[in-house]
């Protein structure tokens, strides 16, 4: 795995959350793997800055290296729901390592799917982006976000 090109186009931030992540496994001694919790403030204490923790989670879901089991949200006490992960390359309750980074061939397919999965944010309106409401049409200035948007 750490000879694939899909490793070796890895971001900073990607190996770092992969890296958090792996510690994770760890501290429940290489069990759990699919119920992983690493909160936001898990990854910001390993020393990710805020703004990419979002984009390196997408790459590595998209390159194969972490599947996201259950999708986590912000909120209020009983509204808060961390995210739960699976390393793909490590062994789960439900079975094997599943490789999925295997899929990728080439650096310029891994490439590819890294830059579109860290530039693709999810749709307007869902549970995991920023409502956004227009501005008055004068000058067709950009949207502007409501809510908290880490």
């Amino acid at each position: 795995m750490l000879e694939s090109p899909t490793f070796s186009v890895l971001s900073l931030g990607a190996h770092r959350v992969l890296a958090r992540i792996e510690i994770e496994f760890a501290h429940h001694g290489g069990t759990d793997n699919g119920s992983l919790i690493v909160t936001f403030d898990n990854f910001v204490e390993y020393g990710l800055e805020k703004k990419s923790i979002a984009p390196a989670l997408r790459e590595l879901e998209a390159l194969g290296f972490i599947e996201v089991t259950e999708r986590g949200r912000a909120g209020n006490a009983e509204w808060r729901r961390a995210s739960r992960f699976r390393l793909t390359y490590r062994h789960s309750d439900a079975g094997g390592a599943t490789d999925d980074w295997s899929r990728i061939k080439t650096i310029e397919d891994a490439k590819a799917i890294r830059e579109r999965a860290r530039a693709t944010r999810p749709e307007v309106g869902t549970a995991r982006a920023p409502m956004l409401r227009n501005r008055i049409s004068s000058g067709g200035k950009s949207p502007v976000l409501v809510g908290k948007t880490h």
